[in-house]
């Protein structure tokens, strides 16, 4: 063979060679543009179960409020039965 030929030889082999090294990085960036948008869609649903947390940590924040009143007014309630009961107890005698 002549020195053009092998050249040709070699540059078509090493041609190949970048070619499959090409197509490897094509796979492997198509591979990390697939995880990086699965891991942005896992970013927005962490977001949003976030937000729906802190919205039931409100309501809940709320409620303990609510119960807090309700359990005041059930003490008032028993404080004014018990005098009631007493002052009735004046008349029963």
């Amino acid at each position: 063979m002549n020195t053009n030929a092998e050249n040709i030889s070699r540059l078509s082999s090493d041609s190949l060679e970048v070619r499959s090294s090409l197509q490897g990085t094509i796979e492997s960036m198509d591979k990390t543009a697939d995880i990086s948008e699965r891991f942005s869609k896992n970013i927005t649903k962490t977001e949003v179960l976030n937000e729906t947390i802190h919205e039931v940590e409100r309501l809940t924040t709320g409620c303990f409020s609510s119960i807090d009143e309700i359990i005041e007014s059930i003490d008032n309630l028993v404080e004014n039965t018990q005098e009631l009961n007493k002052e009735l107890n004046i008349f029963k005698t």
